[in-house]
């Protein structure tokens, strides 16, 4: 295809065409390459160069259209990389900080849950105190409040016990529910960011597509209006001349029969033809004055 081009592959340079916008250059030169002198469809040449032509434009425009999608590819295909990159990077920090808060506060949490634990371990005991106040005359009764404040005592801290086994659990369980729903929240805001950048790219190539399909047409009807001006005004100086011509021919044969009529007046006054031509072309010359033909 290279060589059926008006340009050249190295005056392709896609950053600087399709993102700095300096394209003005290399239009000016394809409309300046591609414009026909007097182009002309009567001859089988002029038709030859003109579709000629017309094929070296539209094979220019295919390579530049190429360049455009393999730049915007590479372009999309950047963009999606380093939307990955970030989206995998900020989850693997945001996990490692959160493992990391969990393992800071451990000392403070088992202590929170042993004070805890302490506060209604004294609050049993001063239950205790009073019931063996109330019951120290009775041996046997003191023996049976015995045995059941142990067996409350062994219940009480199992209770104790289980209930901050579930506060854990349950705190644990938040924790984990809140980062679930954090990570579930902020990859679906990523997920609809990169979307929306993809479709914001795909909106902006259409629109580049457009804007540049537009100044490429309206550059064709530019050329093409004066191509039509240029063959206007050849037909019209074709007429002229054809006009020109005919009155000329006309003139010639009018003044061609005014002389033939009057050389046979001049044939019959002079005896002789040839003298007669002579006489006829000396006043025709202007060479007898005061004397001509009136045509």
């Amino acid at each position: 295809m290279a060589d059926k081009m008006l340009i050249t592959p190295d005056q392709v340079k896609p950053m600087e065409i399709f993102i700095e916008g300096k394209y003005d250059g290399l239009l000016e030169f394809i409309v300046k390459e591609s414009t026909i002198e007097n182009p002309t469809v009567k001859t089988t040449k002029g038709r030859a160069l003109i579709r000629s032509t017309a094929a070296s434009i539209a094979s220019s425009k295919v390579f530049v259209e190429k360049a455009r999608k393999k730049l915007a590819d590479n372009e999309r295909a950047k963009i999606d990389k380093t939307l990955s990159a970030i989206l995998e990077s900020g989850n693997y920090i945001k996990d490692c900080l959160v493992y990391h808060q969990a393992v800071v506060r451990e000392p403070l949490t088992k202590y929170e849950a042993e004070k805890k634990a302490e506060e209604d371990e004294q609050a049993y005991q001063n239950g205790i105190v009073e019931k063996h106040v109330i019951a120290l005359g009775e041996n046997a009764e003191f023996d049976r409040l015995k045995k059941i404040e142990a067996e409350n005592e062994k219940l009480k801290k199992e209770a104790i016990e289980r209930e901050a086994e579930d506060k854990a659990r349950i705190k644990i369980e938040g924790e984990q529910k809140e980062k679930n729903d954090s990570e579930t929240r902020k990859l679906l805001e990523a997920e609809q960011e990169t979307e929306r950048l993809k479709q914001k790219s795909i909106n902006d190539e259409k629109q580049a597509e457009i804007d540049k399909q537009k100044a490429v047409d309206d550059e064709g009807k530019r050329v093409q209006a004066e191509a039509d001006e240029k063959e206007r005004r050849r037909i019209a100086d074709d007429e002229t001349k054809r006009k020109a011509d005919e009155a000329k021919s006309a003139d010639v044969a009018h003044q061609k029969r005014i002389n033939n009529e009057a050389l046979p007046g001049l044939i019959e006054i002079l005896g002789d033809e040839a003298t007669a031509k002579k006489v006829l072309v000396a006043i025709i010359t202007g060479k007898v004055k005061h004397v001509r033909v009136c045509y």
